[in-house]
Formats: structure tokens, sequence, C-alpha cells
């Protein structure tokens, strides 16, 4: 299930942000507000880089590349080759997006490193496929006992929709909602 809202992206263009509900749960709903890039928080952020990066994409990653695909553990005994490729899309760009966000963080001095988040990419990929197949029988959240995975939280909203993926450049800095 989706649900679409409209923002305005930094170049003052349209865009429609769509909210994929897979893992909504009763602590992560629609009725939380989506972090948008037409927001004065962003535009907060964006400020406190004094321009240093207006000439660079701000976020190098296609998110609307990650395979929202669908398997069921209960009935797949052996994946195909083509679900196989989708895995690894899946866990290359994820674990991509990781290493760039938690460089982002450690480089603007806040700290910041891959750990956890990195080494369980291919089982997140793996419970987001399944809780597609099997919304019933699963609760769909990715929990993180020890919070050393945040950066996964963070990237599975912006997979989600609930964040502009330009937000994860901020990730670890103070005041970004994303510590």
């Amino acid at each position: 299930t989706t649900a679409s809202s409209s923002i305005n992206n930094r170049n003052n263009c349209k865009t429609i942000m769509t909210i994929d509900t897979t893992h909504q749960s009763s602590s992560h709903d629609a009725s939380i507000p989506v972090m948008s890039v037409d927001s004065e928080h962003y535009a907060s952020l964006r400020a406190s880089l004094k321009g240093s990066d207006d000439a660079m994409n701000v976020f190098p990653f296609d998110l609307s590349s990650y395979k929202k695909i669908a398997i069921d553990p209960f009935t797949t005994p052996t994946l195909s080759q083509q679900q196989v490729a989708d895995i690894q899309h899946n866990i290359d760009l994820c674990r991509d997006v990781i290493v760039f966000i938690t460089s982002c963080g450690s480089a603007s001095g806040y700290g910041g490193h891959t750990g956890g988040a990195f080494d369980t990419v291919p089982e997140v990929v793996l419970f987001d496929a399944f809780f597609r197949a099997c919304p019933d029988r699963f609760v769909p959240v990715f929990y993180d006992e020890a919070g050393h995975r945040v950066a996964t939280q963070y990237l599975m909203s912006a997979l989600d929709g609930y964040i502009s993926p330009e937000f994860l450049r901020f990730y670890r800095k103070g005041g970004s909602k994303l510590p």
C-alpha cells in the first residue's frame, strides 16, 4: 500500500513522495510528518553548510532503483536467478548509501561509522522481501536492539518515503533529527 504527498525539491520542482506503508506499525505510521526538502528544517540544515555543496549533487544515489521484491520464505525453496540479482542489487545500493551517510557524519565531525548497519544489510533486504510477500505473517519492523544500526532505520525511512533522501547527508548532525 502506498500514499502520496506533494513536495518541492531543492530546485523548486514539484515532486511526489510516495509513502510505502509496508513497514508501518503502531510506532511508525502515516501520522508521522514526512521530512521533506521543502521544510524550514531542511533549509536550516542546508544553510549550516554555507553554500559549500551548492555545485554538488546533494544525494548521489537513486533510491527509486531499490527493487521492492516479495519472497515468501514459507513456499520458496530456491531463489530464481532474477531474485538473487535483485537481492544483490538492493544489498549493494543499501551498503553504498550507508557508507555515504556515515562518512558524511564522520566528515562533519559528528562521528559515524558503518559498523552494524553495513553488516546487517543482507538480513534487512531479505526481511524486507519477506514482509512484502507475507505481511500478515510478520511484524514488519526492523528491530535494532543496540542502536548501532540506526543508519539502517533512516535508510529504510527514506526508501519508504518518510524522509527525503537528501536528509541522510545530515546523519548524526546536531539538530538534524537523525542522531
